[in-house]
Formats: structure tokens, sequence, C-alpha cells
């Protein structure tokens, strides 16, 4: 008689619950702040043309970046270097929070989409290829399932509550996107990986 299936097997592993949590909440306050870029940016300008920039100053590093990024991630830590990643995105943030509270120039939260983009892209190979050192090889496809469920809640998720948070204040969903960030860096520095696979 075969064993029966664990649906949750994944989640019988620390690291992996930890790598889960972080970030999903991550990638909530990520899909916030993106829909509080969008609202600031046309309600300061009133041109669809911002948000168009809006989307080329973060596609650009993306692009630029993604050969650079694996090679770091098949170079160094990748734990380590997806939390200076992930600890920078919420610096960018709380940058882009306080731009917001002081109504600084646009051309400077442009930057700061790059910067934030260009940082989130190098751990980007990192943040895929420590799936498979948080589990068993036999437990891989249910945390590929979970992951890719978890992804799917995020992107819906995240605008929905980015509109709450931004109806009473806008600098707080990015707020938010760095706290959750922030959260995901400690999560993942609580992780606990053999030296030889990390």
């Amino acid at each position: 008689m075969s064993e029966r299936h664990d649906p949750y097997a994944a989640f019988r592993h620390r690291n992996y619950t930890l790598f889960m949590a972080g970030s999903l909440l991550a990638q909530i306050g990520g899909g916030g702040q993106g829909l509080a870029i969008g609202w600031e940016l046309y309600q300061r300008t009133g041109q669809p043309l911002a948000l168009g920039m809006a989307g080329l100053a973060q596609a650009l590093p993306m692009i630029a970046l993604t050969l650079l990024a694996g090679y770091l991630a098949d170079r160094f830590d990748r734990k380590h270097l997806l939390i200076l990643s992930i600890a920078g995105g919420a610096l960018m943030s709380a940058a882009l929070a306080l731009l917001s509270v002081v109504e600084g120039p646009l051309w400077m939260i442009y930057v700061l989409l790059a910067l934030n983009a260009s940082i989130l892209t190098l751990g980007r190979p990192a943040r895929t290829a420590i799936l498979p050192l948080l589990v068993p090889r036999e437990v891989l496809e249910n945390a590929v399932a979970w992951r890719t469920s978890t992804l799917q809640v995020s992107s819906v998720a995240g605008p929905a509550l980015g509109g709450l948070i931004i109806a009473f204040s806008v600098p707080a969903a990015y707020l938010a996107s760095a706290a959750a960030a922030g959260l995901f860096a400690l999560l993942l520095a609580l992780m606990r990986l053999p030296p030889a696979v990390q």
C-alpha cells in the first residue's frame, strides 16, 4: 500500500516555512507598493506617460542586470545575497515613503524605482535557486506547487491591500512594503542551511 499523500509536506520543513511566510509578505507588500507608485504619479502629474516612465525605470535595470545576477547567484552565498537584496528593497521602499511625504521631485522617484529594480534583480536568481535547498528532493514538487499558489494569492492580495492602505495614506503603502521586506530578510536570516549548499 502506498503512503498517504501529505499536501502540506513542504511545510514540515522549517526553512521552507520561514521562506514562504516571508516571501508571501514581501510579495503582498510589493504589490501594494506598485499600486501606490502608479496612484501617486498619476495624482501628481495627471499624465499616463508618467506611469510609462515608471515602468521603463524598472524594466531597464532588469534587462541590463539579469546575466550579472545569475553569475552572482552561482558565485556567492545565495542566502546572504538574497538577504542583501531584500533588505536593500526595504530601504528603497522606506526612501519612497519619505519622498512621498515631502513631495520630492519626480525624477527622484524614478531614480529610486531604478535602484529598487536593480537591487531586486540582483537577488532574483538566488531567490529561485534557493528553493530546492529548503526541502528534500521527494517533496520539491509539493514545495513548487505551494510557491505557485502563493504567487497567485499575492498577485491579488497585494494590490487589494495596497488600495485599502492608499485610501488612508500613500506613504503608508510604501512603509508597509518596507516592513514586509524587512521581516522577510529577518526570516531568511533565521534559516539554517549547511554551509556547503548555501
